[in-house]
This record gives C-alpha cells, structure tokens and sequence, in this order.
C-alpha cells in the first residue's frame, strides 16, 4: 500500500511530494494518515499496547538553498505536528530532511554508514513494540541559517 501526497494540481511540475509504502503486515494496524502539505504526511498505526499508538511522520525537506522563508515555514509545521503527538505514543521521524546539519555542514554522506544500524533498531522496535526508555526525551537541536550566527535569529531548532 502506498500513502502519497503531493501537488493538487494535476499540471504542476513533478517536484516535492511524499510517501510511505507500507507492507502488508503494516497494513492492518494502520488508523489513518494525513497530509500537512506536499512535503509531510503523518500516518498512525495500532499498537499491542493498549492506549498507545505509533505516529510515523515522512517527511521531504527543502533543500538548504530554497528560500529561507520557505524552510523556515517547513520546520515549524515540521515542530507543531511533533508537539501534537500525545508524549505518551511513539513517534518516529524520517524521510529526507535535505539538509546538512551544523556549522560544519555534515551532511548524508556522513551518516550513510549508520543506515543499516537505525533499519535493524526501528525493525528490533517495530518488532517488539518497545522503544529505549531515553528515547522518551527530547533535545532541541539548533540549525543554522545564513547570516551572522551570534544572533539568535539566525537559527532554527527542532526537537530530537
């Protein structure tokens, strides 16, 4: 099963859209989902706990050189939508969030090395419906923008 969404309008350009394939053991635990915009949709599944459901939140992020406005706009939706999944339910973030993160500009070629690490981590979680109790904490993360970085504006966090 595949949840997409991207542009209403059936002439634009094929640029942003997201999705989430979900497989057919996935397929029956999952509530609904939702799209919040043509670059993040948030799907919700049932868990063997009782009162507790699993938030998956995909997203696609512009890239660093898009208009800092247009950013700006994508990574407070981006917050509000973490902020509004109750503290007690597991959340999980991904996609591709296009960006290089830090003042020195780590980026995907990084990190690319851990991927089959965090597949076998969210599989071991999926798997037995059991998230690491640290993971119940959250950590502001400050990303840069361009412009003089003294001054406070000239960053936006996001939550881990």
């Amino acid at each position: 099963m595949l949840l997409y969404f991207g542009h209403e309008d059936e002439n634009a350009p094929h640029t942003q859209g997201v999705a989430l394939m979900l497989s057919k053991v996935a397929r029956n635990p999952l509530v609904e989902w939702e799209s919040h915009g043509s670059r993040i949709i948030k799907a919700l599944f049932k868990t063997k706990k009782e009162g507790i459901t699993m938030n998956i939140i995909q997203c696609y992020a512009p890239t660093n050189d898009s208009n800092d406005d247009i950013k700006d706009q994508f990574y407070e939706r981006l917050q509000s939508i973490i902020e509004k999944c109750p503290r007690k339910d597991l959340t999980i973030l991904m996609g591709d969030l296009n960006a290089k993160v830090g003042i020195d500009n780590s980026g995907y070629e990084d990190i690319k090395v851990t991927t089959n690490m965090l597949h076998l981590l969210f599989k071991k979680i999926w798997e037995e419906e059991q998230v690491p109790m640290d993971w119940n904490e959250g950590y502001i993360i400050k990303i840069p923008k361009k412009g003089d970085l003294s001054k406070c504006e000239n960053y936006r966090g996001i939550t881990l």
